[in-house]
């Protein structure tokens, strides 16, 4: 039970009730209380409080974000939560932004969060709007952010560690979120499957916004030898247990059978751009905008196969907004090049100089490599083909529920008319 997201929440509810949080300290009972009624107010499995009049109750998933995110604001504050001013609350969570480095959208669940708290209990000397929220990130991407091929190379030559090393290449090659690569656990990888192995985001974790829910699988391109490297020297590699752990030789215990933080995995990204000495973003995320980014510019990938790669649903809008830049950069660069204003790109970024399995040297525009056949980029043949495959499938799989439904419909009405004609018959 405890390892279900039911189980998790209620192990989450009985730390808070016996104020045994991990963290800034301990949580005032006031917040406490607060906290709890709210989540069991809109608990539909909870009946021994009643959700607010006209709402709806909320997943397992979001009380548990939301448990999350109070319990984390609460231990910032100097004061309880529940008693707290606007000018409080909001100074925390600008502190969460500017100091912690969370992006503005990040923070602005913690602010919604603390405004359905307030709203909840109808506190009277603050009003829910009286939080701040900041807008969501809009100002796009700079693409002159975006890391080129001699840059990746310096951050591969800049880790320390083959841990270190198989964080930067799952986040270089397949663009997954933070949460995504820390809940990866070994089943969640096929290293021999397809032409450069496959994964797939942990469909038992929380936090992935939907990504794991499916369970598809996905290449891993150029991670796939940086894994195998890491295998061998990753504390317990079995089925269940998380391929990113504490580093061999951390001073504490090391669990394979907990995920890391999302600080670890900053803190290695920021640490690797350091020592590249390459003045570029260095937060997880920008890997995953760096991703898509190669794969629209350097391989005029179709969108819909970039969301696919990035687990975004067909009806997802994320090329057009978050990406728009690649699509107005894209038209610039061939008008330029068609006038002769400008030279075609000569290389591709997710190329690296030497193949990460065999070392051999490797072309600017290689897309696998020749020797061994380590693929490292989605434009290679197989990899397109496989892909295509497997977007084509869970298509159909799709279509396949709406042909069984036209197929039971069509035996209705056929059993319908059999029924109508010998009913004509009889009478007759």
């Amino acid at each position: 039970m405890a390892n279900t997201k039911r189980g998790r929440l209620q192990n989450e509810q009985r730390r808070l009730k016996r104020n045994h949080g991990r963290g800034y300290g301990p949580i005032p009972e006031i917040d406490r209380n607060g906290i709890t009624e709210l989540i069991e107010a809109y608990d539909e499995e909870n009946l021994s409080a009643s959700k607010p009049s006209g709402e709806s109750y909320r997943t397992v998933a979001t009380l548990s974000a939301w448990l999350e995110r109070l319990i984390t604001t609460s231990k910032r504050m100097d004061s309880p939560l529940m008693e707290a001013s606007s000018d409080e609350i909001n100074q925390v969570m600008m502190n969460m932004h500017k100091k912690d480095g969370l992006s503005k959208t990040t923070v602005r669940n913690y602010q919604y969060a603390v405004r359905r708290l307030i709203r909840f209990h109808d506190l009277e000397h603050i009003e829910p709007e009286e939080v701040s929220a900041y807008e969501p990130d809009g100002e796009g991407i700079d693409p002159s952010d975006i890391l080129n091929r001699e840059e990746i190379e310096e951050l591969k030559e800049a880790v320390d560690s083959s841990r270190d090393n198989a964080i930067l290449h799952l986040l270089l090659y397949t663009g997954m979120r933070n949460t995504a690569l820390r809940t990866l656990r070994w089943k969640d990888i096929r290293l021999e499957e397809g032409a450069s192995g496959r994964y797939r985001v942990n469909p038992e974790a929380e936090g992935t916004k939907g990504a794991g829910e499916v369970g598809e699988f996905r290449p891993l391109l150029g991670a796939t030898g940086a894994l195998r490297d890491w295998k061998q020297y990753h504390p317990e590699p079995k089925s269940d247990n998380y391929v990113i752990t504490q580093k061999p030789g951390y001073r504490g215990k090391i669990d394979p059978t907990e995920p890391v933080t999302s600080e670890t995995i900053r803190y290695t990204t920021h640490k690797i751009m350091d020592e590249a000495e390459i003045d570029k973003p260095a937060k997880p995320h920008f890997f995953r905008h760096n991703f898509v980014s190669i794969c629209r510019r350097d391989y005029d990938m179709d969108d819909d196969v970039i969301k696919w790669l990035i687990h975004h649903g067909d009806s997802s809008d994320v090329m057009r907004t978050t990406y728009k830049h690649l699509s107005d950069d894209e038209w610039i660069h061939k008008a330029e090049v068609s006038a002769g204003y400008a030279e075609p790109e000569e290389e591709s970024s997710l190329t690296p100089m030497s193949c990460d399995v065999c070392g051999h040297s490797l072309g600017p525009n290689d897309v696998a490599c020749s020797i061994c056949g380590n693929v490292f980029s989605p434009e290679a043949h197989s990899t397109k083909q496989e892909i295509e495959e497997d977007m084509y499938e869970a298509k159909g799989e799709l279509d396949g529920e709406e042909e069984i439904s036209l197929d039971n419909m069509n035996d209705e009405v056929v059993n319908k008319l059999k029924e109508e004609v010998l009913k004509e018959l009889t009478d007759n």
